[in-house]
């Protein structure tokens, strides 16, 4: 049994050689095709800037959310026996 690691280590170096080499046997292609990305129609990449302040602010939606989860937590958190809650 004190054997047992070093014919384990063998074992897993004999598979990392093996992965190894089936990687590198792959003929390597030349003419590999690069994949461009379609620009929208306006002739460039449009970029949308969102202000995460005012949707916390304004948006009812996210507070809703917010709150919810909030409540989802606490019950959990309540759920939980005593030797396990943070």
């Amino acid at each position: 049994m004190k054997n047992l690691p070093i014919i384990l280590n063998i074992i897993l170096f004999a598979l990392v050689a093996h992965l190894y080499y089936l990687n590198l046997k792959k003929p390597q292609q030349a003419d590999q095709q690069s994949i461009i990305a379609p620009s929208s129609a306006s002739g460039g990449a449009r970029i949308a800037y969102v202000n995460g302040d005012t949707l916390d602010a304004q948006y009812e939606w996210l507070k809703q959310q917010k709150k919810l989860f909030s409540n989802v937590c606490a019950t959990r958190k309540a759920a939980l026996p005593p030797n396990r809650r943070p």
